[in-house]
């Protein structure tokens, strides 16, 4: 069976564990959990998440629970498929933010399905080689008509 392969940007996966509620993004963690997507990620990706998770503005805010973090961060590390990144590549597009570069960078790589992000500055490039550059709306609906 063939798994489509997933990239989830940082600040994705930071709302969806500091919310509490339904939301698109608990949608696609959940395609994950039940193995219908394999997430993608590279060290450089891990560690974006895990400093963004110690931010000071994010640990103040009362959704903010130590033990959903935690055994996420051990699964999420355990499950995504780590691709490296060699230094010098460089993807065909650019994003206006050069923070941006390695998710072009690894879309590329991996020859993902989807890049599923709410940063408008990757939004606008729609696809990268052939991932396609969506919001986690967006994906979740394209799933219900497949």
């Amino acid at each position: 069976q063939i798994v489509m392969l997933l990239i989830l940007d940082a600040s994705l996966i930071v709302s969806f564990l500091i919310s509490d509620g339904e939301s698109y993004a608990r949608d696609i963690i959940s395609l994950a959990h039940k193995n219908k997507v394999q997430l993608i990620a590279t060290d450089e990706t891990f560690d974006e998440l895990r400093e963004a998770l110690k931010a000071s503005r994010i640990k103040k805010l009362t959704s903010y629970k130590p033990a959903k973090i935690g055994s996420f961060i051990a699964w999420y590390q355990h499950a995504a498929q780590f691709i490296s990144v060699p230094k010098e590549e460089h993807p065909s597009i650019t994003s206006r933010d050069p923070k941006d570069t390695i998710y072009l960078l690894i879309s590329e790589l991996s020859n993902a399905d989807f890049l599923i992000t709410v940063d408008k500055d990757l939004l606008i490039l729609k696809k990268v080689g052939q991932t396609h550059i969506v919001t986690p709306e967006s994906f979740m609906k394209k799933q219900k008509t497949i």
